[in-house]
């Protein structure tokens, strides 16, 4: 596997940058370690010069997912809710 990965990576390089390793991982159904594995290698062979991008995501936790779907609690008590309509 590492030998096709490695010959794939140097084709694509030779052509343009690999900007994304895990997206390149994700669109060749590898894991992202195996794929910073071979280009480790191959940068440890002069073949490549790595640069290390940080990525920072933000998530929702459990409690911040229902904050943001139904509001904070206080805010239940202050929305003003249509009269009901008894017939």
């Amino acid at each position: 596997m590492n030998i096709n990965v490695e010959s794939d990576i140097l084709k694509l390089v030779n052509t343009h940058p690999l900007e994304d390793s895990r997206k390149y991982a994700k669109q060749h159904g590898l894991k992202h370690i195996d794929v910073v594995g071979v280009l480790k290698s191959l940068e440890s062979a002069n073949m490549l010069k790595l640069v290390q991008k940080e990525e920072k995501a933000w998530i929702l936790t459990e409690e911040g997912q229902t904050f943001a779907t139904n509001g904070r609690a206080p805010c239940h008590f202050l929305i003003p809710q249509p009269p009901s309509r008894n017939t």
